[in-house]
């Protein structure tokens, strides 16, 4: 039945079902939330199931704001196309590709990140916040909470995602030393991107240019 439900086919077949499997052919898009809050509990889980994610060289460029003041929600469903679900909706999460983190990291380390600045290392924030988000929300859905993302964050970002905003979550989940030393590493300058460094010039060659 699932398989069915999804292609909307009965013809449509699938041999091998297991949990996770039946949770993820049942998504849909929810714009309409149940009266019920999202626990603290439920919250840890979803940010676990992200983090949890695939991650390019694990850089984990990526934080994420939890956003429960009704005041906040509805001033992002303004900004986000009007959309009012936003403001009614019992929790909102802001996912940001964070590549000041880096930066910081840097600063503190006396050092320099001159491949932040290239088209590959913004591709890999932007792939790697998709990829924990996606499996924020496998998580959310297998808890019986309702999801949708909503694009239009990406509207008016810069009233929307500051920097100074991500402070309680840095701490909350604290930077590794070890880890922090092969973010550095990796991010170093061009020497350390395996010829990544060339990315937009070649996507230029190629037909596929950006701005």
């Amino acid at each position: 039945m699932p398989v069915v439900a999804r292609y909307g086919d009965p013809a449509a077949t699938l041999d091998l079902l297991n949990d996770v499997l039946r949770v993820q052919l049942a998504h849909r898009s929810v714009r309409s939330f149940g009266p019920r809050d999202v626990s603290e509990d439920e919250l840890a889980a979803l940010v676990t199931a992200a983090q949890s994610a695939s991650t390019s060289s694990n850089l984990q460029v990526w934080s994420v704001i939890a956003v429960r003041d009704p005041e906040r929600k509805a001033r992002l469903a303004t900004l986000a196309g009007n959309q009012q679900f936003i403001a009614r909706a019992p929790l909102f999460l802001v996912w940001i590709a964070d590549l000041s983190r880096v930066h910081r990291l840097a600063e503190r380390a006396g050092t320099q990140v001159a491949s932040v600045d290239y088209l590959e290392t913004t591709i890999v924030g932007f792939v790697d916040t998709a990829l924990a988000a996606q499996n924020a929300v496998i998580a959310a859905e297998s808890l019986g909470l309702g999801t949708v993302f909503v694009g239009a964050v990406r509207n008016r970002p810069e009233e929307i995602a500051y920097d100074q905003r991500l402070s309680a979550y840095n701490t909350r989940f604290g930077l590794d030393g070890a880890w922090s030393d092969r973010v550095l590493a990796r991010l170093a300058g061009p020497e350390s991107m395996a010829g990544r460094h060339r990315l937009r010039e070649i996507l230029t060659r190629l037909g596929l240019p950006s701005r």
